[in-house]
């Protein structure tokens, strides 16, 4: 799982709306386009990825949190998962109303859901959410749930074990209040700038006046 291509979008929010009978998939506003990206970007940050810029708009065919494809040496799968998931973390918290009011309690405690066979995501769960490029590689992860993760990295934990750890830490992180005051603070500050490139994005995070703390992202 280690130096996942950077340039991968890593996803947006997408708004359905029922008209006639038909269901459509409109673009994402903005401003949750925002609150989901401030989520991959502060946690990306805090966890050791270095950001190469975040762009609101899109570049080419693709939007988002934009990865320099090399890692730290510190960086492992507990740490690919937690950025993976944490735009959806964000955006469910901040922003509920971007998921289908009967799609929102399904993502209450978990955003990669259960499916009934480990070779393909769950059917008419994430529809509608956007979520395709942070949900994939999760469930493409969770093809061999009970192999080992990292080899070395105490207490060498399962595939399987380090979502589910990577889901806790997750929900606790983007339910305290002082970090919902900062990713909304990142988020507007992203959506003002369009384009924040590489060490300015870092600094949205580094510089908040909102001390985000680390300790609520650890294995414990």
């Amino acid at each position: 799982m280690r130096n996942r291509q950077g340039d991968i979008d890593i996803g947006m929010a997408m708004v359905a709306k029922e008209l006639m009978n038909d269901s459509i998939v409109t673009e994402p506003d903005d401003d949750v386009i925002a609150v989901h990206e401030a989520g991959h970007l502060i946690v990306g940050v805090l966890v050791g990825r270095r950001a190469l810029k975040v762009s609101i708009d899109r570049i080419g065919s693709k939007r988002g949190c934009f990865w320099d494809p090399e890692s730290g040496p510190d960086w492992d799968d507990f740490s690919e998962m937690r950025c993976l998931i944490a735009g959806p973390r964000a955006q469910i918290t901040l922003k509920p109303k971007s998921v289908p009011a009967e799609r929102r309690p399904l993502f209450r405690d978990r955003i990669i859901q259960p499916s009934e066979t480990l070779w393909s995501i769950p059917q008419g769960v994430y529809d509608f959410t956007g979520w395709d490029n942070d949900v994939l590689p999760v469930h493409d992860y969770l093809r061999t749930p009970h192999a080992p993760a990292d080899e070395g990295w105490p207490p060498c934990p399962s595939h399987l074990q380090v979502v589910d750890r990577a889901e806790e830490v997750l929900l606790r992180f983007f339910s305290d209040t002082a970090v919902q005051v900062g990713t909304r603070r990142v988020a507007e500050a992203l959506l003002k700038a369009r384009l924040t490139q590489g060490a300015e994005a870092e600094n949205l995070v580094n510089g908040q006046d909102v001390n985000f703390a680390n300790d609520l992202l650890a294995w414990r």
